[in-house]
């Protein structure tokens, strides 16, 4: 199974056991960026446990804001 996604910060590539995230381009990622970012990811793993991959080489600067939203959005959600 492989399936995609995009938004106006990543690239999602979903394979059976990995999902790949290529961000874009983007002057800061931010907490509204980081919280869809997260959003996204959640909704393609489905609930299920795998490796992810990241490539952040585009990443010029994330929010201090932002940094926590993985966190605080993940352990809400039961992680």
């Amino acid at each position: 199974m492989k399936k995609t996604h995009e938004n106006s910060y990543a690239i999602y590539l979903l394979t059976d056991d990995l999902l790949h995230i290529i961000y874009k381009k983007v002057p800061c990622i931010n907490r509204k960026a980081a919280q869809l970012i997260v959003k996204d990811r959640m909704e393609l793993q489905e609930g299920k446990s795998m490796p992810v991959l990241c490539d952040i080489r585009e990443v010029r600067n994330i929010d201090k804001a932002a940094r926590w939203i993985g966190r605080s959005m993940y352990t809400t959600c039961g992680g």
